[in-house]
């Protein structure tokens, strides 16, 4: 991840994202994804080497789903700003 992750915003997207903080069941809506089994490979990579970052603050288990949700978060920031 970037240098981003320090910011306060940052931070409290990876927090909720990965799970640890508990949000309204109204405030997020179900959906069904179906994805390469090569990108479940990089998550689950990715999901091993996340905790040993200083830059990224994690408590507890990180799972392929909230890892997924911070992708899919960063990868929707990106092109927000691609295409502004």
């Amino acid at each position: 991840m970037d240098s981003r992750i320090n910011e306060p915003h940052v931070k409290a997207d990876v927090v909720r994202h990965m799970g640890m903080a508990k949000r309204p069941e109204t405030a997020s809506v179900q959906v069904v994804l179906r994805v390469q089994p090569e990108t479940i490979r990089r998550v689950d990579a990715l999901r091993v080497k996340l905790p040993n970052k200083s830059d990224v603050v994690v408590i507890g288990r990180i799972t392929r789903s909230g890892l997924l949700k911070v992708a899919l978060a960063e990868g929707l920031t990106v092109l927000e700003q691609r295409y502004k």
